[in-house]
């Protein structure tokens, strides 16, 4: 059994929205180590809107380089890190058409329509995501 012993624990938050103003947007991390390796855990919320995945790159950037921990440790400085939260990332389709596709199981025009992933692949997100494809559909 391993436990976090308190010099290993710290966290940090970081606003980004509104070019850090308003404080709408933003993350919060917490860092710890656990069978010597270092952990990062950061939950963000990044900005809304279709097209404003520039935006959200750029509160991307802000949190993963701008968010600092004792001893001026960043995010990128740990072994492992592992993002949570509301990327707001969307389908380029519009509601009508994503509830008939949901309907009919059709989740490879979803993923065809998916932002995120088509930033991606185009080179123009700052992310890069890992994550299983979807498979079941909510009844």
């Amino acid at each position: 059994m391993y436990t976090l012993s308190p010099e290993y624990k710290t966290n940090e938050n970081n606003q980004t929205g509104m070019s850090g103003m308003a404080g709408n947007k933003g993350a919060v991390a917490i860092r710890f180590e656990y069978a010597n390796t270092s952990i990062c855990l950061v939950t963000a919320h990044l900005a809304a809107g279709f097209s404003n995945y520039e935006e959200r790159n750029r509160d991307y950037k802000t949190i993963s380089h701008g968010l600092r921990f004792q001893r001026n440790r960043s995010i990128e400085d740990h072994d492992t890190v592992i993002w949570f939260g509301d990327f707001n990332y969307r389908i380029g389709l519009n509601n009508e058409k994503v509830q008939r596709l949901c309907h009919v199981g059709d989740l490879e025009t979803l993923y065809e329509n998916d932002q995120v992933d088509s930033l991606i692949y185009a080179g123009r997100s700052l992310l890069t995501l890992t994550s299983s494809t979807c498979r079941w559909l909510q009844a």
